[in-house]
């Protein structure tokens, strides 16, 4: 897995738990116009929690396959959002 898929998907767990984050309006207005993707990153971070992450440790350690996969469209998705948002 990239780092930059990490990077996407811890931002967006931080975002999501109210951590500060840099592009919090970015993040904002990409989930607020893409629920399918709000969606998936509330079931990747319950995956998460079901294979034993607890909020302070690496989500690196606990994914699996499936959860590999989801981190990859959420971040695919972001890139996407974000580049048609600079046309």
């Amino acid at each position: 897995m990239s780092r930059a898929v990490i990077q996407t998907v811890s931002r967006l767990i931080d975002y999501m738990t109210g951590a500060e984050v840099d592009n919090k309006q970015t993040i904002d207005a990409w989930l607020t116009k893409d629920s399918a993707s709000l969606e998936l990153t509330i079931r990747l971070m319950q995956r998460l929690k079901d294979n034993g992450w607890d909020y302070e440790s690496q989500i690196v350690e606990h994914m699996d396959e499936h959860s590999r996969s989801m981190s990859k469209t959420l971040y695919d998705r972001a890139i996407d959002f974000v580049k048609g948002s600079k046309t």
